[in-house]
């Protein structure tokens, strides 16, 4: 139960990692090949776009479970320090591009409150439920401690 957290900010920080390099890999892929049908269906476009987005997904969600994964599986007990460089790498992207945003246009008109959750919950969440559905079995057993 103490590698809850740490296990949310690992799974956090490997599906933006892997997102990324999803997106790219699968973008540069639709480019130049073109992508499949049902996926241009799917998120109704064509091409890089397409591709780039069944990427981007896939990533954040083979990021979070393998960012979940690594924690989980860890013997040692973890290192403060290490919890919170790796917490500090995990906000960087979900804070910060909010901030470059606005930095930039120097007003909030460009910063929709709206898509700023959209932008966090798809962030987090994939991090959130592989997190939960990992530990069920400790968070159920100890649900009246809380």
């Amino acid at each position: 139960m103490k590698k809850l957290f740490p296990q949310f900010v690992s799974g956090v920080l490997a599906s933006q990692i892997l997102g990324l390099i999803g997106l790219l890999v699968m973008a540069t892929y639709g480019g130049q090949n073109g992508c499949w049908t049902w996926v241009n269906e799917l998120f109704n476009t064509r091409g890089y776009e397409s591709c780039g987005d069944l990427g981007g997904v896939v990533g954040l969600v083979v990021g979070a479970i393998f960012g979940v994964m690594i924690i989980h599986k860890r013997k040692k007990s973890l290192n403060k320090f290490i919890v919170a460089v790796v917490t500090i790498l995990a906000l960087i992207l979900p804070v910060g591009l909010p901030l470059f945003s606005f930095l930039r246009d120097q007003n909030f008109e460009s910063v929709y409150l709206f898509d700023l959750v959209k932008f966090w919950f798809v962030i987090f969440s994939p991090a959130l439920v592989v997190g939960l559905v990992w530990n069920w079995k400790q968070i159920a057993k100890n649900w009246g401690k809380f």
